[in-house]
This record gives structure tokens, sequence and C-alpha cells, in this order.
């Protein structure tokens, strides 16, 4: 695969779910808006389940005016009744994302309380210095890698219990240089 069709991949797989229009697609990718189109259709004709999926967002949405995350974490959008086209649409692209960026969001801060309780019980000298994104940065003496590597992937991984296992890579360096 080359690294145009995996960024094309990332960006329908992704922007699809946070509402990317084939205007918004067509520029990320720097195709025409009918290629993009096309793109998206194939998408969704393969994968029809996440258009209904996506659908039921916003229908569920507009009828009580609130998304929840897989937690409960509850998201209002008043606007999505909105008299105004942007306004509406803004706010059903919200409807679309809160569930998925939402529920990642909170497996991050479970994952995060997980680790940081997991190194407090433990006799490791390691501790978690900061979060990016979908990433926990953990500072800790060379002697202990192995055992903090150990210990970080199983909290991820046992952060919530979904229909599809988690998987979680590690990495290791003295600086952010050497992350990779």
């Amino acid at each position: 695969m080359s690294k145009w069709q995996r960024d094309a991949a990332k960006a329908i797989n992704f922007g699809l779910v946070y509402g990317k229009t084939a205007f918004g697609l067509a520029h990320e990718l720097g195709i025409g808006r009918r290629e993009a189109q096309e793109m998206i259709d194939r998408y969704f004709a393969r994968y029809s389940g996440v258009k209904t999926w996506l659908e039921r967002q916003i229908a569920e949405t507009r009828q009580k005016g609130w998304t929840l995350t897989l937690l409960g974490r509850k998201r209002f959008l008043p606007a999505i009744n909105d008299r105004n086209h942007a306004v509406r649409t803004a706010a059903e692209r919200m409807a679309m994302n809160t569930p998925v960026q939402g529920t990642a969001a909170d497996l991050m801060k479970l994952a995060m309380i997980r680790i940081d309780d997991a190194l407090e019980r433990s006799a490791l000298k390691a501790r978690v210095i900061i979060q990016v994104h979908d990433e926990v940065v953990v500072d800790c003496p060379a002697e202990e890698e192995q055992a903090v590597r150990k210990l970080v992937v199983t909290e991820m991984q046992g952060a919530m219990s979904l229909s599809v296992p988690l998987k979680v890579n590690t990495s290791s360096g003295t600086n952010w240089m050497e992350l990779k």
C-alpha cells in the first residue's frame, strides 16, 4: 500500500465518522470533489452499517437534544435542531463525533488512572508524566523498562471491555526524539 493510499484510507475512516464531507475530503487528499464523493459512496456501500449508525446518532440526538459516550458522559447539543444550516450541521457532526472521540477520551482517562494506581501499588519507581492523544508517557529507570511495559499494556488493554480487542504498542527511549 502506498503512503497516499494509507493516508486516504485514514482520511476516509476517521473523517467520515467525524462528519467530513466530499469537499473536505477532496481538499485533504488533493483530489476533485467528484472523486472524493465516489470514494465516500464506495465506503458507505461497503460498510453500510457505519452509515446507518451515523444516521442513528444524528436522529437520536435530534430527538433527545444530547448524545452519549459509551460510559454515559452526556453532551448536550441543542443546536442540532437549529434553523441555520451551518449551525445545525456543525451540531450533527458533533453528534456523530462525540460517541467515538468522547469514548476514546473516557478510555484514556481510565487507562491513566489504572496505570497510575498500578504503579503506586508496585515497588517500581516509574511514574506517568503526560498523556498525548492516545499515548501515555512514563518516566522510568532503564532497569524497570520491561516491567513497566508489561504493566502499561495490561492496564491500557484492560481499561474498558469492548467487543473488539484493545491493542497497545510501546516504545522507549532516553528522550522524545528516540521514540518511534
